[in-house]
């Protein structure tokens, strides 16, 4: 049988294979559609809202989410041995790649720099590992 067409998240996890397949190809809108329904029914689904955020779709709201669970991020490409990732604004020249857990708390810290949110800046740089 294969991977990811059993158990509670199958659903969810078919229809983020369909949007890599669909973001690989270039079917943007069909990505979408595939990494929304994703979340949808996986709302703690990380690498659903890393589809959504690499589609450049309400990229706040996706990192945002990713970081919430940033304990799943990397799961679906890790099961599906799948390769997708996507990128963030570090000030107004550097674009950093969004691939990894570390890169996950960068962009997180990042997010509230830009934002001139200093309390939440200082929790998510305390978060930062060394």
């Amino acid at each position: 049988m294969d991977i990811g067409t059993q158990g509670a998240h199958a659903p969810a996890d078919l229809a983020w294979l369909r949007g890599v397949d669909a973001y690989t190809m270039g079917a943007y809108p069909q990505a979408e559609e595939e990494f929304r329904t994703a979340v949808r029914i996986d709302p703690g689904m990380a690498d659903g809202w890393l589809g959504l955020h690499a589609l450049r779709v309400d990229t706040t709201n996706a990192l945002l989410r990713m970081h919430r669970h940033r304990e799943r991020f990397g799961e679906q490409r890790a099961r599906h041995r799948r390769r997708l990732n996507s990128w963030y604004w570090l000030g107004w020249w550097v674009q950093p790649v969004l691939e990894g857990p570390r890169d996950l708390l960068l962009a997180h810290a990042s997010h509230w720099l830009d934002g001139r949110h200093v309390p939440e800046l200082d929790r998510a740089l305390a978060g930062l590992p060394p």
